[in-house]
């Protein structure tokens, strides 16, 4: 799997649990990726 596919996939299920979280992964990506 890519890294850009995973990352999506990361996002959508953000996106599911709420705005706030979808929000703060726009603002530091890498940071919630590997947290």
């Amino acid at each position: 799997m890519t890294a850009k596919l995973g990352y999506e996939k990361y996002r959508i299920a953000l996106n599911r649990r709420g705005a706030v979280e979808s929000l703060v992964l726009q603002e530091d990506p890498y940071l919630m990726n590997w947290s």
